[in-house]
């Protein structure tokens, strides 16, 4: 194993990463191998000069630092023992030379090169192999050699012929640079043009019309097309017209080192937009430096720019005179990465560290995935012919036919143009376009409000709705002011990018149901994005929004308007992360208890000091927990103080997703030009708004005062779109709706108003920043900070309740969990005595009876041969129902950075004297717990109030509970996930939701708790919702019984069409009865036992066990001496056995309820004892010493794990088969909770909506 960098090494890849079919290159990158191909080296000139290509008295294999010849030759940095030691993979070498007055001699120079390489390379066939593809060079470097790749530096070796390309190609030539140094190809201009300001059209080529032909060729062939020594605007062309992505094998960063051969940010762009490469240069004179540096700092502004999957390693060695401190020679790549992994310049100074992954695309993944990407390109064009070079060798014929054109278009055009000048002043002559950036870089919008409109107009009901339809002319969405938005308008506007904007109203729903609406608008985004896979595609990085930029798609992004949305919890914080969401609103118009929203700034008289919270100490936790995540934090809406607050205590940059200048119009909403300065220090970007009330104008113009104002103050480098399209009822003329953004490009490229009043035109790089490159770095530049944080724990201190009484809002009737925030340090401590007291006595008594249990013990009967226990081995033990999460809630208020579970608990002050204490890792290791359902439960006292954020703080800490013990967990979502774990020896660690009072009656929640892991759900607890009803109202003979109703069957059959498990423990007899007729798959009582054994109305009946039986599903028995009735493990035997005579071993499991309740069975205590259980259960014995059929060795596999993983299988396969059915989205009837009882809804902020 050969090491680049620390933990980064180099050798074989997998094979079908570069196999020539290969279509799963997203999969493959990810393998653990790296390679490293270098993508410029010039030794074959080196050689031709000095050896006069000859190899009579040249061998690569001596050390040329100590050949009296090669060792005075100050461009020579190659032989093989430097290849070897900079483990080197792959190679590609230019032959060619700068253009002289001889096309012939070019020519010729160029096939003697060829000549000398090739043969150099059958002398060396145990070291060098000539690789002509993906798969030759996969073989090459499996056999240990450096794959050698011919390329050819400039055009001008082919003489303006075809055939010589394709004669280059048959010659094993893969790769060919347009142009050289010098500006000597008719057909192409080198960069040589731009450094000497050519700019008027007959002295720029930029790229002919044969050269297009080139290109074109070169695409059908399968030839790497090399835009090095390009011209400017050559490279633009090609970039259009190539059907293949294109390098750049030798150049650095122009924004760096402003150096003629190196790429402009306008180049970068489009470069990666079709997914080529740059691959850096070490000359010294392209980086602007002579240290290793220098490098480093191209690479990082790249990675910045363009992401870390289009640059490569060019190098350039042997083309060049000067050495760069510490890259010598081709030895030193080994340094290169070292650097790039620590993070730091040699001068001490840190950058975000490169990745693993970001390092194997560096090094030579990038280039694999472009050469693999030409030759796909190849083989789609293998029915066309090879293009003609006489197609434009009638010189005379062309040029007639251009005269002829000319003519034609001046007859039409001059008369219009004079008869138009009448009308009005022409405009100053551009030079392009300002539209024509929307095609080059993704137009990203920083706020639109099409799902609230789709709440407000359809009801969130999209199944029947239709975007791409022109909603101008529909009966209801053509009369709403605030509808601005279609497919159609989309196109028209050349969107590349669209944050869609999960709002809901503050004034009606904080402090009430904010999260579950808000989960319903983040729901119905993806509803939208998913029904249009054409038009949209879903995207949540920065790279996201590039790729869709490629196929021609509308990036998709999530954003939160306002902090509300979160109801003061970091949990949904991190949820709404994992679930999309990229910017978060800090606030909307109405304050949060932790920050003042921008109406403080209008009250009269000003609030004192004293009076505002601006951003409060658990409001830096928000912003903190957001440059954790890599979420970007939002300051539009906000006031001043909070601005300032924000901007001085984010560790990332920071948007406004749609404001304007305050200094343009004064408006609460709008940002002052302090603010602005602050802002671009700080590297961010405000995104301009176009509500009229905002920007104090209803013109296009008053549009661009802002724009114009805020590039005077921050620069170009710190400005964006956000338009507000469907948000506001009033839009400015010029800009209607979503179809005139290009409108506003042109005009800021001619710079002029409509008025006729003039302004400095904004240049095509300044456009394109606007566009989107400024949100893209902003966007990066998050998200290595995230990268950066990445060891940092989770922010999870509670909102303290002084803050609530600070904001005036101490009185939270709908918030449940209000007392754990009122509990006061000194108090905890109290408590935290208290219970140490109690711990203490609790051992004095505990220690005895431990000592008599051990003596009882040891009077068990022998088990015999077969040892039930080995069982566990052998398949995972997979329990259905743990409630440590709720004790997690209960005694740590879900704060497990300085918790561990990774101990014995009974030795615990505060868990050890708890009764329901029952789960540590110790005692599951010796268990043999193999997969465990932990519960995201909450009490039925919670629901119709908080019961959806409260559980998402559930399913936030089981989370944080599984990665923190990774070493000992493993998150799982799927049968095949649960094995994998398995196998790890790791305890499989799936979600479990105890309760459909936790989706608050919306499938919407339903939907995200799925996407969030949840694999099962309870359909009810000890509480009736309003469409199912719960057990204990089978011992109320008086209750009228609904069972499931009608709408009731949605949630049944939603969670059929997602793949969720039903779970029918703790409902009612009825409810079981309807579910089994219901369901369309198996089912699970995931911690019930016999009815006919104990009489309790949470135990399953004979008849509901039969019908268990022909729905293929499982009873997972409870330990509750409440349930079970008794007090010894030998009732749950007996339960099991009742169990398996009625319904056979095939539909029986275990769900033990540890953690959830304050009795266990005598001899399964804990969870520790399942393998004494198995054992009983193997032996055919009792506790007591009476004996039973014993259970064979396959009936303990069934009952350890696989019933359990035989119903999730069909489960998963019924979701499958309903891949095509559309999400059940219709509300819950108000009828239902009338008929519940339970009309009356103060939490509930939208009620209306279901009498509808």
């Amino acid at each position: 194993m050969v090491f680049i960098g620390k933990g980064y090494h180099v050798g074989k890849i997998d094979e079908e990463l570069i196999s020539a079919g290969s279509t799963s290159w997203e999969t493959d990158l990810h393998e653990e191998e790296q390679i490293l191909i270098v993508g410029h080296n010039q030794l074959a000139t080196n050689v031709a000069k000095i050896e006069n290509n000859s190899l009579r008295e040249f061998d690569l294999h001596w050390d040329l630092r100590r050949h009296t010849v090669w060792s005075k030759i100050n461009t020579s940095r190659t032989d093989l023992i430097r290849l070897r030691a900079g483990h080197v993979n792959g190679q590609l070498w230019y032959v060619g030379l700068n253009c002289t007055d001889s096309a012939l001699e070019d020519v010729q120079t160029v096939f003697e090169q060829i000549d000398i390489m090739r043969r150099m390379f059958e002398t060396l066939r145990q070291d060098l192999s000539l690789v002509t593809s993906v798969s030759e060079l996969h073989t090459a470097i499996l056999q240990g050699k450096i794959a050698s790749l011919l390329a050819v530096k400039g055009g001008h070796s082919i003489n303006s012929k075809l055939g010589l390309l394709r004669s280059l190609y048959a010659l094993g030539v893969r790769c060919m640079s347009l142009a050289s140094e010098r500006n000597c190809c008719r057909w192409v201009d080198s960069a040589i043009v731009d450094m000497r300001d050519i700019g008027t059209a007959d002295m720029r080529h930029d790229l002919s019309l044969w050269g297009r032909m080139v290109v074109w060729e070169m695409n059908r062939l399968g030839m790497i097309v090399d835009l090095a020594y390009a011209s400017y605007g050559a490279a633009l062309d090609v970039l259009h017209h190539s059907r293949a992505p294109v390098i750049f094998s030798n150049a650095g960063a122009y924004t760096i080192n402003r150096h003629h051969l190196n790429v402009r940010e306008d180049v970068l762009i489009p470069l990666a937009t079709q997914g080529g490469l740059i691959m850096v240069s070490f000359d010294p004179k392209l980086l602007g430096g002579y240290t290793i540096d220098n490098v480093l700092e191209h690479l990082n502004y790249l990675r910045e720019v363009i992401g870390p999957d289009h640059i490569g390693i060019g190098s350039g060695f042997d083309g060049f005179d000067s050495a760069i401190e510490g890259l010598e020679d081709v030895s030193k790549f080994p340094n290169l990465f070292a650097a790039l992994a620590k993070g730091k310049y040699t001068d001490g100074e840190k950058f975000p560290p490169w990745t693993k992954d970001e390092l194997r695309k560096l090094a030579g993944l990038n280039f694999l995935r472009v050469f693999h990407e030409v030759e796909q390109v190849k083989q789609e064009l293998s029915g066309e012919q090879p293009l003609e070079d006489d197609v434009l060798s009638n010189k005379k014929l062309l040029t007639a036919c251009v005269i002829a054109v000319v003519i034609t278009i001046c007859a039409i055009v001059v008369p219009i143009a004079v008869v138009n000048s009448y009308d009005e002043a022409s405009p100053t002559p551009t030079k392009f376009s300002g539209r024509e950036v929307l095609d080059e870089v993704p137009l990203i919008d920083g706020h639109n409000d099409l799902p609230f409109s789709i709440y407000q107009v359809e009801r969130n009901l999209i199944n029947h709705f239709n975007l791409d339809s022109n909603l101008k002319a529909h009966p209801v969405w053509a009369i709403v002011n605030t509808s601005h938005t279609d497919l159609p308008r989309l196109r028209q506007g050349k969107l590349g990018a669209q944050f869609w904007v999960a709002y809901i109203r503050c004034a009606d729903t904080q402090y009430k149901d904010a999260v579950a609406r808000t989960l319903e608008q983040i729901d119905v985004t993806k509803r939208i994005i998913r029904k249009y896979p054409n038009d949209f595609k879903y995207a949540d990085s920065a790279d996201g929004i590039m790729e869709a930029f490629r196929e021609k798609k509308l990036a998709s992004l999530i954003a939160v308007e306002g902090g509300h949305s979160i109801d003061s919890r970091l949990a949904v914080l991190r949820l709404f992360y994992e679930l999309g969401v990229r910017y978060l609103t800090l606030t909307h118009s109405c304050n949060t208890p932790w920050a003042d929203a921008s109406p403080m700034d209008d009250v009269s008289p000003a609030p004192a000091p004293s009076q505002l919270t601006n951003l409060s100490a658990w409001g830096r936790h928000v912003i903190w927990e957001m440059n954790r995540l890599g979420m970007m934090i939002d300051i539009s809406h906000v006031s001043y103080g909070v601005m300032r607050d924000v901007l001085q205590h984010s560790r990332a940059p920071v948007i406004f997703s749609h404001s304007s200048a305050h200094a343009v119009f004064e408006h609460h909403r709008n940002v002052q030009d302090d603010i602005l300065w602050e802002l671009g220090k700080k590297r961010g970007i405000v995104m301009v708004n176009f509500y009229p009330l905002f920007v104090g104008g209803n013109t296009i113009d008053d549009v661009i005062n802002h724009l114009n104002h805020i590039r005077t103050i921050t620069g170009v480098d710190h400005i964006g779109l956000g338009g507000d399209y469907n948000g506001v009822a009033v839009t400015p003329e010029g800009l209607e709706d979503v179809s005139k953004y290009p409108d506003l490009f042109d005009m800021l490229a001619s710079g002029a108003l409509r008025t006729g009043e003039s302004f400095e035109p904004w240049t095509r790089e300044d456009l394109q920043k606007l566009a989107g490159l400024n949100l893209l770095r902003v966007f990066r530049e998050v998200e290595r900070v995230r990268d950066s944080l990445s060891d940092e724990e989770p922010f999870e201190d509670l909102i303290p309740y002084e803050e609530f009484v600070r904001a005036n809002v101490a009185d939270q009737p709908c918030m449940s969990d209000i007392d754990m925030h009122k509990m006061m340090a000194h108090k905890k401590t109290l408590t935290m005595g208290v219970l140490i007291l109690l711990g203490v006595v609790a051992v004095a008594i505990a220690v005895p009876i431990a000592t008599n249990s051990d003596s009882d013990n040891s009077v068990v009967p022998q088990v015999n041969q077969l040892f039930g226990r080995t069982v566990l081995d052998e398949v995972p033990l997979i329990d259905g129902h743990n409630d440590l999460p709720w004790n997690l809630y209960n005694y740590e208020r879900n704060q497990i950075n300085r918790f561990e579970l990774n101990t014995n608990l009974k030795e615990h002050p505060v868990w050890g004297p708890a009764t329901n204490s029952h789960t540590d890792i110790p005692r599951l290791k010796a268990g043999k717990v193999g997969a465990q359902f932990w519960v995201a439960y909450v009490g039925c006292d919670n629901q119709y109030k908080d019961a959806v954020e409260r559980t998402l703080e559930q399913i936030d800490v089981i989370k944080r509970m599984v990665r923190k013990y990774s070493d000992h967990m493993k998150y799982v979502t799927s049968t095949e996930g649960i094995m994998e774990a398995f196998q790890e020896r790791k305890i499989g660690s799936l979600i479990a939701v105890e309760g459909g009072h936790s989706m608050d009656s919306r499938l919407a929640v339903l939907r995200m708790f799925y996407e969030l892991g949840v694999r099962y759900m309870t359909l009810t607890h000890s509480c009736n919702t309003p469409w199912a009803d719960a057990s204990p109202i089978d011992d109320q003979p008086e209750a009228t019984l609904r069972n499931v109703t009608d709408w009731g069957r949605n949630v049944l059959w939603e969670m059929n069409r997602l793949g969720m498990l039903i779970d029918i423990s703790h409902v009612s007899h009825g409810v079981m009865v309807e579910v089994l007729e219901q369901t369309k798959a198996p089912v699970i009582f995931s911690h019930s036992s016999s009815y006919a054994v104990f009489r309790h109305h949470r135990n399953v009946q004979d008849d509901v066990l039969k019908q268990l039986v022909e729905n293929n599903g499982i009873v997972m028995v409870n330990f509750y001496t409440g349930f079970i009735g008794g007090r010894s493990i030998d009732n749950v035997i007996e339960h099991l056995n009742y169990i398996k005579s009625v319904t056979g071993p095939d539909h029986i499991g275990l769900g033990g309820d540890f953690d959830g309740v304050p009795d266990v069975p005598e001899f399964l205590d804990d969870v520790s004892k399942y393998p004494d259980l198995f054992d009983l259960l193997a032996d055919g014995t009792y506790k007591n010493g009476t004996t039973f059929t014993p259970w064979s060795r396959e009936e303990l596999r069934k009952l350890a794990g696989e019933n359990l993983l035989r119903v999730f299988r069909e489960v998963e396969q019924v979701r499958d088969s309903m891949v095509d059915v559309e999400p059940y989205e219709d509300l819950i009837p108000y009828q239902d909770f009338v008929d519940a009882g339970v009309a009356e809804q103060p939490c509930m902020s939208d009620m209306d909506i279901h009498k509808q």
